[in-house]
């Protein structure tokens, strides 16, 4: 995270720059979504971290060498996250501000690897709680995996929409920043989406009704 806080002057300056020197509102926006951007970078490295933390708290019962070793590789993975931000902020913008087919292109097929960097940090996060009768027994530690499962595969939907659209040679329905805001949305608001689709609302304002009557 602190990596990444080093990276965000120098990605979103030269657009206000820009701005204040030409006036023209194009840059100040694409400042803003570069800032946005970030943002959700944050949101989602933090739901790494807390992820990481919960099952190294319930997961005491597992080989200290085997959580060494999948931290080790998840700091090294993540310490990637800054580089693909600055990537996708600017060539991004570029794309959008050009109509560079081979830009766009190059960003889809970088976006393709990164969601597949998410869904490989996500797996190996739920890797980490897999080792003992006692870990099996756990029903809170299965809980925290199966979410992080959920999420590593909702990062490879991301990788196959975008590999998808390289395959066909169209351009994204969806820029890398806003398909993050899906995921941030989604993934923050979990427990309501699931209790939603467990009971439809109108089963919800029937009981309601019945129950006033």
């Amino acid at each position: 995270m602190t990596l990444l806080a080093l990276e965000i002057p120098s990605s979103f300056e030269e657009f206000f720059k820009l701005f204040a020197d030409k006036s023209n509102l194009a840059y100040l926006f694409k400042g803003l979504i570069s800032i946005g951007t970030y943002f959700l970078i944050f949101l989602v490295i933090y739901e790494v971290w807390c992820y990481h933390r919960c099952i190294l708290v319930l997961n005491q019962g597992a080989s200290s060498r085997r959580q060494n070793l999948i931290t080790g590789l998840l700091l090294a993975l993540i310490c990637l996250v800054p580089a693909w931000t600055s990537f996708i902020v600017t060539h991004y913008t570029e794309a959008f501000s050009t109509n560079s087919l081979i830009v766009e292109r190059q960003t889809t097929i970088f976006a393709t690897l990164c969601w597949l960097l998410g869904a490989l940090i996500f797996w190996l996060i739920n890797r980490l709680g897999v080792s003992t009768d006692w870990q099996a027994d756990n029903k809170e530690l299965q809980v925290v995996r199966q979410a992080a499962k959920q999420r590593s595969i909702g990062f490879i939907g991301f990788s196959v929409f975008c590999l998808a659209h390289l395959i066909t040679g169209s351009s994204l329905i969806l820029p890398p920043n806003l398909m993050l805001l899906v995921y941030i949305t989604i993934s923050f608001n979990q427990d309501r989406l699931v209790g939603l689709l467990a009971q439809p609302p109108w089963a919800a304002r029937t009981l309601r009704s019945r129950s006033d009557r």
